[in-house]
């Protein structure tokens, strides 16, 4: 038996761990989040008093070339050392404010938004939350292509 895969982080910090467990039979999947790379240009800011430990950039300026050319200075040494990676994941939990930015604890109702809220011209937090979505699909969309080209 034993440990198959990890879930880690990807970067400087990690490039060594993975290559090793790689070594080691072990897979890693990779966290990685879609505002890497941009200018985070909005970040919401951190609020203990409503449960938000850290600031969290906003998923609505996740800029898919900057992500890409991010990212692919991230492979670069685990490309060159031979290392094949399992699996992406692309964010976390972005349905909630801990790992997206565009949910403001001021703004944020507490309501379940459904696909007419985020169509709404009148609902400020619908509209904030599908541009969220938008930008997330788009880095999603240029991941793809990335990981495709290289297979």
């Amino acid at each position: 038996m034993g440990v198959k895969v990890v879930r880690t982080g990807i970067g400087a910090p990690f490039t060594r761990f993975i290559a090793r467990a790689y070594a080691n039979g072990i897979g890693a999947v990779a966290i990685i989040y879609p505002t890497a790379g941009g200018a985070s240009s909005h970040v919401r800011p951190a609020a203990p008093s409503v449960g938000l430990q850290w600031a969290e950039p906003s998923l609505a300026d996740a800029d898919p070339a900057l992500f890409k050319a991010w990212f692919a200075a991230q492979l670069a040494p685990l490309e060159a050392a031979g290392v094949r990676l399992t699996a992406f994941e692309l964010g976390n939990e972005i349905n909630g404010p801990y790992f997206n930015g565009d949910f403001l604890p001021a703004q944020a109702s507490g309501r379940v938004l459904g696909l007419s809220d985020l169509t709404n011209p009148n609902d400020p937090e619908g509209r904030a939350i599908a541009a969220s979505c938008r930008s997330y699909l788009q880095v999603m969309a240029a991941l793809k292509r990335f990981a495709t080209v290289r297979q």
